[in-house]
Parts: structure tokens; sequence; C-alpha cells
């Protein structure tokens, strides 16, 4: 059974949902690009590439196809040079107007 799981497309489709729903979960944009390399493989195998494309190819796609999808998303998602992302918690007391007891003051 292990032998011919890779050729079925809905198993390529459960691992996409299963690598998006991580995505959602702990966002880090490399799941996101896991899903996508599943779901292309997916999409492959059911259009008839089951019967052509071999078990380590199969593999060898989802690996490319995600590296690729991972480096784009990396690209259109990245903050400008130079510039870092902000701490959740710093950024939405910053938004509030409150002054936490302890915060450093500035002069204004």
């Amino acid at each position: 059974m292990l032998q011919t799981l890779h050729a079925t497309w809905w198993a390529w489709a459960i691992l996409a949902l299963a690598m998006a729903c991580l995505e959602i979960t702990l966002p880090a944009f490399v799941f996101l690009g896991m899903a996508i390399g599943a779901g292309c493989v997916a999409l492959v195998m059911a259009l008839g590439g089951a019967g052509v494309v071999g078990a380590p190819l199969s593999v060898l796609m989802f690996a490319m196809i995600s590296l690729i999808a991972t480096l784009v998303l990396r690209k259109i998602f990245s903050l400008p040079r130079g510039r870092s992302k902000p701490l959740m918690a710093i950024s939405m007391i910053k938004r509030s107007g409150v002054e936490p007891v302890g915060w450093p003051v500035q002069p204004r």
C-alpha cells in the first residue's frame, strides 16, 4: 500500500491541507510553500500523472515546487531592507496610548 500511496492524488491533497492548517496555526511561510508544492503534485496526479510519475520523481517534484514557492513567498512578503518587524505586544501598547509602569519615558 505504501508503494502506491505516492501516486494517489488525494494523499497529496490531504498533505496540502495539513500544511495549510499548520501555516494558519504557526505562521512562518514555510508550511505555505509546502502546501503549494503538495497541491501542485496532487493536481499532477489527478490529471493523469499517477501512472507516469514514480515515487522518487513525485517527491522531487514536491521538494522543488515547495522550495520555489517558499522563495517566491519570502520575496513577496518580506519587509524592505533595513526594517524589522516590531513585536506585537509593543506595537499594541504604543497604539493604545497607555504608558505601562516601568516604561522608559522619552522626552517629547
